[in-house]
C-alpha cells in the first residue's frame, strides 16, 4: 500500500529483484509486473466498487523511489482528480503533431529487434 496516498487502497506493485526504472527492466520482468498489476486492479475494483483504476508507472522524472514500481489507483467519477498527473497540451499544427508521431516511428524501428527467418 502507498504509504501517501493519492486515495485510500491507492496499491504498489513491486517487482521482488531491484530494477530501476522500466527503461532498463528485462521484458519478462515488464510482462510479470503488468500482469500483477492487472490481478491487483480487477481486485481493486471490486474491494473499493470503484468506478475505474488509475496505472501509473513513473520513469526517472518524478520517480521518488529508484525502483521499478506501479501504482493502481482506484478511481471515483467526481472524485476531484482532474489534472492531477498532467497538464494538458496541444500541437500547434496537424504538421507538428504528424513530425512528432514520425520522430517516434523512427526511434521505434531504430530500437527494434531484428526481424527473424
Amino acid at each position: 500500500m502507498d504509504r501517501a496516498p493519492v486515495f485510500l487502497g491507492h496499491a504498489l506493485v513491486v517487482p521482488t529483484a531491484h530494477v530501476e526504472h522500466l527503461l532498463v527492466a528485462d521484458p519478462e520482468v515488464v510482462t510479470e509486473v503488468m500482469r500483477r498489476s492487472q490481478e491487483v486492479a480487477i481486485a481493486a475494483m471490486d474491494a473499493y466498487r470503484a468506478d475505474g483504476i488509475l496505472t501509473v508507472t513513473n520513469t526517472i522524472v518524478s520517480q521518488s523511489v529508484p525502483h521499478l514500481h506501479v501504482h493502481v489507483i482506484a478511481r471515483r467519477r467526481g472524485d476531484g482528480l482532474r489534472g492531477f498527473l498532467w497538464p494538458r497540451k496541444r500541437y500547434s499544427s496537424e504538421d507538428e503533431l504528424l513530425e512528432y508521431r514520425d520522430r517516434l516511428r523512427g526511434s521505434l524501428l531504430d530500437h527494434s529487434p531484428p526481424a527473424t527467418d
